[in-house]
């Protein structure tokens, strides 16, 4: 207990001496004519410590010439893609009515299974390849469980959209044309 008290005191002692050398300094105008007086203070985000300064700068240079690593294109990719996948599941389930016999509840899982096990395993390829590319293992992400997905889907039900499934059809997933330019599908992504 004693050494702590002694280390505590001694700390304040040594704080006190430098903030009263600091204090004399700026009396003195001794901090007048530091460079970059005046300016704003560098984005700490800006640079990361543990990388050597040659990759930031490649870095900085991709970035402002509007580059975007894969992993962020898939990062925005995949949550679109789940999306879409939950929205057409949920439209199919509006093919059956909201109470299903053991018949039609047999009948959804095959129509789950043929319909969107490949887009499922094009997403999942996906969510494998982005774990794989992104630099923190905190932002990777789960695989997309099909089965689970289409339990889901079987609980949701609402008569307004059973009529929009009647209106609705549903293509396979290529890359169609606009003015020109091809639209990329997830598929892509993965080439």
């Amino acid at each position: 207990m004693l050494n702590f008290l002694i280390l505590f005191i001694f700390r304040i002692g040594v704080e006190r001496l430098v903030e009263d050398l600091i204090q004399e300094s700026m009396a003195k105008g001794e901090f007048d004519n530091l460079s970059g007086k005046g300016k704003p203070l560098k984005d700490p985000s800006s640079y990361n410590p543990y990388i050597d300064f040659t990759t930031h700068k490649l870095n900085q240079v991709l970035i402002e010439n509007g580059f975007a690593s894969e992993w962020i294109l898939l990062e925005k990719t995949i949550p679109t893609e789940m999306r879409r996948l939950r929205q057409e599941l949920s439209l199919h389930r509006h093919k059956y009515q909201a109470v299903l016999t053991p018949q039609e509840e047999a009948q959804w899982g095959e129509t789950v299974e043929k319909l969107f096990k490949e887009d499922s395993e094009t997403l999942n390829k996906m969510i494998g390849k982005f774990n794989l590319t992104v630099p923190s293992v905190h932002r990777q992400m789960m695989t997309y469980q099909l089965d689970r997905e289409g339990r889901n889907a079987l609980s949701t039900f609402s008569p307004e959209m059973q009529t929009t499934y009647a209106n609705t059809t549903f293509g396979t997933q290529t890359s169609k044309s606009k003015g020109g330019e091809k639209i990329k599908t997830p598929k892509d992504l993965l080439d």
